[in-house]
């Protein structure tokens, strides 16, 4: 049959990227399909110090350096209290961390992932996957003509939405339905306060300079407080957040508004007759107030790409230990981002706030019947 590969991997961002490149480099036949051309704006724009190292392991420093995003010496939060505390990275063994843009660094690993000799393509959703033995794929382009390959192995790379991993069986675990409300503000100065985070009774405020004399600004809450937003208005609740809003001030909005899910889940793999992984926020979404969404994403790309080629020899045992670890780092991030809410007691009469500073125990969510290991 034409187009046969070891491996089809769903979703060109960095979890996506770093599996198609580690598999290439294991000499892997791989095919990565991306749905989008990486024009549009993407959100997770932080990148702290430790991702440094990772970059430099993986041979992708140098080429990193010359993509012209803006270092980051730190960051700035109102949380707890009315008053700014900084954070320097100074001291930090890795140097400094990064704002990005987002689509340009997804579109950097996508090429450093075909260099390494993976079919890289863009513009190709996988709408439809069939298993008899080896997957079916079917694959649509923009102008809908559909198309078919055959695989060996699937990973599901596709991001916070990760439906194909629930088409084939997987059970997400969801712990909270975080909302984000972004913005992207022209910023001709530009303004490089660094990263803010503040606090008001309905959620929290997030903002960075991004390259391209641009801010990005966004609000994280929960249905109830969008609602009130959109009563309110965007400037109006805006104003709940002194220190945001002086950044925003002089800035003119680029563009419309966009609500993307922010929540956190976690993906149980329940068939492990079939040969697919989930990486990246397919398998774990954590709150984005952690800032280690792409450090996670890369990481687990390159695990994953490790546990699919024990795999494809034979052994699933890695796959079993990896989703394992996804299990217990969910589970200890539950208890951190419970205890850092609770930093917050000024809105305790909030919804919000009392959702977010209680998390039930992550036993109590794993299905009864999950024996994975």
């Amino acid at each position: 049959m034409k187009n046969q590969y070891d491996v089809a991997i769903a979703g060109g961002g960095p979890a996506g990227t770093m599996a198609a490149n580690e598999l290439a480099r294991l000499g892997k036949k791989v095919i990565l399909l991306e749905a989008s051309d990486y024009r549009r704006l993407r959100i997770g724009e932080t990148l702290t110090p430790p991702v440094n190292n990772l970059l430099k392991k993986q041979g992708l420093w140098d080429g990193f350096l010359n993509e012209g995003h803006l270092p980051s010496w730190g960051n700035r939060s109102a949380w707890g209290s009315q008053e700014i505390e900084s954070s320097s990275y100074i001291f930090s063994p890795y140097g400094n961390g990064w704002h990005l843009d987002r689509s340009r660094f997804d579109k950097f690993l996508f090429e450093a992932a075909k260099k390494s000799g993976a079919l890289c393509l863009l513009n190709q959703k996988v709408t439809h996957l069939n298993f008899n033995g080896q997957f079916l794929v079917e694959i649509k382009n923009q102008e809908d003509i559909c198309e078919f390959i055959s695989a060996r192995f699937f990973i599901d790379a596709t991001g916070r939405s990760g439906n194909l991993s629930l088409g084939m069986g997987g059970q997400r675990v969801k712990d909270n339905h975080l909302l984000a409300h972004v913005a992207q503000y022209d910023d001709p100065g530009p303004q490089n306060f660094g990263m803010l985070v503040e606090t008001v009774p309905d959620g929290w405020w997030y903002s960075a300079p991004i390259p391209g004399d641009k801010h990005i600004v966004i609000f994280f809450t929960d249905a109830e407080g969008s609602r009130r937003l959109s009563r309110r208005g965007w400037e109006t609740c805006l104003y709940q957040a002194p220190h945001t809003q002086t950044i925003t001030s002089n800035l003119s909005i680029k563009g419309t508004r966009r609500i993307v899910s922010a929540g956190s889940h976690l993906l149980i793999k329940k068939d492990w007759g079939i040969p697919w992984l989930a990486c990246g926020d397919a398998i774990m979404a954590v709150d984005p107030l952690s800032s280690s969404g792409i450090q996670h994403a890369m990481e687990s790309g390159i695990c994953a790409a490790s546990a699919t080629a024990a795999w494809l020899k034979g052994d699933p045992s890695v796959a079993m230990e990896y989703e394992k670890k996804s299990c217990e780092d969910y589970t200890q991030y539950l208890g951190l981002r419970v205890n850092y809410y609770s930093l917050e007691k000024r809105w305790s009469e909030s919804g919000f706030w009392s959702k977010q500073k209680h998390s039930s125990p992550m036993e109590a969510k794993i299905p009864l019947n999950h024996s994975s290991f």
